[in-house]
């Protein structure tokens, strides 16, 4: 039952697939694009592997003006995005405050292009999979109307109104890739921007901890 199931909706999907003309190929492409990458950043952007619970843990928990080894040694092999920013903080302390702190932002803004790393893939199919769509319909109704009285299409109005059907199906395509995209565009946007601002704040405290004498002198 399961078997014929599936090839009922294989045989339907590509007799879709099939009337919706050439631009069904890149369309086609677009989804396949859109699904592996929403699948991969989906995975890279897991807050435990960019915001490690035990690192959290240890920059909220060292008191001010403590030894830091015990974290760099936390974060010397660690690959998460937290832990390189905490890296190149503490490897500059020997610097002023004002300099680190621009070591750091700079860290900062390279680890958040690493975790934006193909949302513009995504934007990209979100934009240009309904104008594929559109393009495909266009296309269609062009070759419907082009035909009629020539003899090579049907000019009844049944004939018409199943060629602009079939013509729209590019359309409904586009659009059916271009909503879920934008859904996951958006969601990974807010989520990226949610773990930089977490990183930020949790760096900036480590930095006043670490600073505290240098505060305190300027007090």
């Amino acid at each position: 039952m399961r078997a014929v199931l599936a090839n009922a909706v294989t045989d339907v999907l590509l007799d879709f697939l099939e009337k919706g003309g050439p631009f069904m190929v890149p369309l086609a492409i677009c989804a396949v694009v859109a699904i592996v990458v929403a699948i991969q950043r989906t995975l890279a952007l897991r807050r435990r592997d960019v915001l490690p619970r035990f690192l959290r843990a240890a920059l909220m928990a060292l008191p001010p003006g403590t030894d830091t080894g015990h974290l760099w040694q936390l974060v010397k092999d660690n690959p998460a995005a937290l832990a390189r920013i905490t890296k190149a903080a503490l490897l500059h302390m020997d610097r002023p405050r004002e300099e680190n702190t621009e070591v750091v932002q700079t860290a900062a803004r390279r680890e958040l292009m690493r975790l934006e790393k193909g949302l513009a893939v995504l934007e990209l199919i979100v934009g240009i999979s309904p104008l594929l769509g559109l393009l495909g319909a266009i296309s269609g109704l062009v070759g419907v109307f082009s035909n009629l009285g020539t003899g090579q299409t049907t000019a009844d109005t049944v004939g018409v109104a199943l060629g602009i059907a079939e013509a729209l199906n590019t359309t409904i395509f586009g659009l059916a890739i271009a909503i879920p995209t934008l859904v996951i565009y958006t969601y990974l946007s807010r989520k990226v921007g949610s773990l930089a601002v977490e990183m930020e704040t949790l760096v900036a405290d480590l930095l006043s901890k670490c600073y505290v004498g240098e505060l305190a002198a300027a007090g």
